[in-house]
């Protein structure tokens, strides 16, 4: 092959080496284009079932979240409906559906959070929905039916909207009796310094105008008309430009419900009405006519619904008159029936009401039964707080189970008489009172004053507790239920039901009433106890006269006790003067809770659960072991006073583990006094003058307690050594009966 030819046949391969060169190129960039176009379709199908299982997911996650809200909205619904059934309302399904949907409407965000609430929950509460609306379901179910579309639509319906002073609580003040009479008292003094806080301390005003709502009682009338009623003694009257004292306070709502406002008569009581309305300060208990007077006024404060009513039955003679249909006067409780509808009717429109009454005895500190009686009605009626005022000095305040009440506020500016007053301070959320408490003040000489020092409050507030039922008052002036305080501190070991209980001077009750159930036959309860029927004569016999007692008074006590453990559930106690010679029922208290009578005292009284004896019969040994029986641990709350008792405890300790034993008026032992004891009424009483004499013994009780102290060291020691030798015993005991079982 000569040179030419094997150029040529060069570039023939080179030709040919560029070729597959270029065709593995080709095959390489189709095979790289088609594993992206693969990795394209790939990811393409991916993603296709990656949106349809998103699209799945989020039409199942729609669904469930329909669901979720459609269950949702069903929880309020029922919450809604329970709300209109516990307000005595009925509605259709179709009307409770409505609401929630309007709630939709109005109030997306709100019911978003709703939303993550029931989520975590699975149920709605009336709570609930506060938190979230910042609403009650009142206030609320107030703006869906167009009481609150406006200001003029709102006071229409007698609803008033306020802002509060802080958020989720409403803060309410309220004072006594205020008295603005002319030449009187305290405007005479206001009109010689011309400034309210030298009058009322600014402390004080300070108070009325921070509170959320002020309320007191407007013991007077405001006007330029009228005559004085006649006959009657006391009338107030102020001068229109007088109003603007109330402004100064910061008085929101009045009661007018009480035996002044109509001194001057229906003109001078129209022109009082008219004043307040023109300084836009409502007022409830009095009107025009018997319905203005029924009318409660309500406010609407951080979406808490307060409610207000007022009734008077203060008056002796009733010189002020009730209002009728067409006539001015004030609503009346002296027959409660028509205040209970009234306050029932105004708890179902409101989250918290306050009912105020003039009621009571003037000048006395001690509230009576039918301020007690009627307290208690007026809560079980539905209002949530009673406050009362009228007796112009401070009466207690008792808790009981359907609220509190507060028997009587005092005088808060009336005259230039000194005695103790102050403001009632309530805290309230959307569910209920939360605190109350007390500023302490004095009014004196025409002016009412912050009591601004420790010691002077202290004394104060132990006055207000010492009238109290069941209330503890500290320091800042909180007032705490008892139950509630001492359920964690336990200082109320033991409640004495009645002291000494029976019937002097006579073995039996001799009245009308009396001798035509003594003639009757005896209750089947006891028919029951003693297996036995007849009249009490012919079971008792010569002791039918103080079974007779003993059966009534132990109902009684049960009555009462059963009552108080509803309460609170404390140990209770009755103890019993001892029958004495001559034995005689009558000489000692008849059917008390003596030895003889204690199969229908422990049987009746159920309630009881310590029967004590006071001991100042020289048998002390003979007593104990009567009263130490059946399961019934020995208390002695009195015993004699001379030095011999001292060694007693010893014996009422020792054989009978008494749980307590307490030597007459045990706290002033330690003083030896020496006094003189009434001779002659202790005879009469058939006690021995020798049972208070005290020369010494409380050097011997000291010596005593000392020593019983000691023992509980050797008490303890034994009774641990006790446990120990049974507990080996016990040990031996198994192990010798193993053996013999094998």
């Amino acid at each position: 092959m000569n040179e030419f030819e094997q150029a040529e046949e060069r570039r023939k391969r080179q030709r040919e080496e560029i070729k597959q060169k270029r065709i593995r190129q080709l095959r390489r960039r189709m095979t790289i284009s088609g594993c992206i176009l693969l990795c394209i379709i790939i990811a393409l199908a991916a993603f296709a079932v990656n949106v349809a299982k998103k699209k799945k997911l989020a039409a199942e996650q729609k669904k469930q979240l329909e669901q979720e809200i459609a269950q949702m909205n069903e929880s309020l619904n029922d919450c809604y409906n329970t709300f209109l059934t516990d307000n005595g309302m009925s509605a259709e399904k179709s009307d409770v559906t409505a609401f929630t949907k309007w709630l939709e409407k109005n109030y997306s965000e709100e019911m978003d959070d709703l939303f993550l609430v029931y989520q975590k929950n699975k149920k709605i509460t009336a709570q609930d929905i506060y938190d979230s609306f910042g609403a009650t379901l009142h206030v609320l179910s107030d703006t869906y039916e167009g009481k609150l579309k406006d200001e003029a639509t709102a006071a229409k319906n007698h609803i008033y909207e306020k802002k509060a002073a802080e958020n989720g609580t409403v803060q309410i003040t309220a004072a006594g009796d205020l008295c603005l009479e002319e030449d009187g008292y305290v405007l005479d003094y206001y009109d010689t310094v011309n400034d309210l806080s030298k009058c009322i301390s600014k402390t004080i005003l300070d108070q009325t105008n921070a509170a959320d709502l002020f309320f007191l009682n407007h013991e007077y009338c405001v006007s330029d008309r009228g005559t004085p009623l006649e006959d009657k003694y006391y009338v107030f009257r102020a001068k229109p430009e007088r109003m603007k004292l109330l402004e100064q306070m910061g008085t929101d709502i009045v009661s007018i419900a009480n035996n002044h406002i109509y001194d001057y008569g229906a003109d001078a009581m129209d022109d009082t009405i008219d004043l307040l309305d023109q300084a836009k300060i409502n007022h409830v208990g009095g009107g025009t006519n018997l319905d203005e007077a029924k009318q409660p006024t309500y406010y609407i404060i951080n979406g808490i619904k307060i409610g207000f009513v007022a009734a008077s039955e203060g008056e002796q003679y009733k010189f002020t008159p009730e209002a009728t249909d067409s006539t001015t006067g004030i609503l009346t409780s002296y027959d409660t029936t028509e205040y209970n509808q009234v306050i029932a009717d105004a708890s179902k429109e409101c989250d918290y009401l306050i009912a105020y009454v003039h009621w009571g005895t003037e000048d006395e500190d001690m509230y009576n039964s039918t301020q007690t009686e009627h307290g208690k009605e007026f809560l079980k009626s539905g209002a949530d707080i009673v406050i009362g005022g009228h007796p112009h000095v401070l009466q207690g305040i008792e808790y009981t189970e359907d609220g509190p009440i507060v028997y009587s506020l005092g005088d808060f500016w009336f005259n230039d008489e000194t005695k103790y007053t102050g403001l009632l301070n309530l805290e309230i959320t959307s569910e209920g009172l939360k605190q109350m408490s007390f500023m302490p003040c004095e009014q004196k000489d025409s002016q009412t004053q912050y009591l601004n020092n420790a010691e002077s409050q202290r004394a104060l507030f132990d006055h207000l507790q010492e009238i109290s039922p069941n209330i503890t008052i500290d320091d800042t002036g909180v007032i705490t239920e008892l139950k509630d305080i001492d359920a964690e501190s336990q200082t109320v070991l033991m409640v004495q039901v009645e002291n000494e209980i029976g019937f002097l001077k006579s073995d039996r009750d001799y009245s009308k009433e009396a001798e035509k159930q003594f003639r009757s036959n005896i209750p089947e309860e006891l028919e029951k106890i003693y297996g036995i029927s007849g009249t009490w004569s012919e079971v008792f016999q010569s002791d039918a006269a103080e079974m007779f007692m003993a059966w009534n008074y132990a109902q009684a006590v049960e009555y009462i006790a059963a009552a108080g453990k509803r309460a609170y559930e404390l140990p209770m106690y009755v103890n019993a003067w001892l029958n004495q010679f001559p034995d005689r029922p009558g000489n000692y208290p008849s059917g008390g809770p003596i030895a003889r009578n204690k199969k229908i005292w422990r049987n009746i009284a159920k309630s009881i659960d310590v029967f004590a004896p006071d001991i100042y019969l020289s048998d002390f040994e003979g007593v104990c072991k009567e009263y130490a029986t059946e399961g019934n641990p020995l208390f002695i709350p009195e015993a004699r006073r001379d030095p011999v008792t001292a060694s007693n405890a010893f014996y009422a300790f020792g054989k009978y583990g008494a749980i307590g034993f307490s030597p007459f008026g045990i706290e002033g032992l330690m003083e030896d006094t020496r006094q003189k004891q009434d001779k002659e009424l202790l005879e009469q009483l058939q006690i021995d003058v020798l049972a208070f004499t005290s020369i010494e013994t409380g050097k011997y009780l000291k010596e005593t307690y000392k020593i019983l102290k000691n023992m509980q060291k050797f008490q303890l020691f034994f009774y641990l050594l006790q446990c120990f030798l049974i507990a080996i015993i016990k040990r031996n005991l198994l192990r010798i009966m193993g053996v013999f079982a094998h």
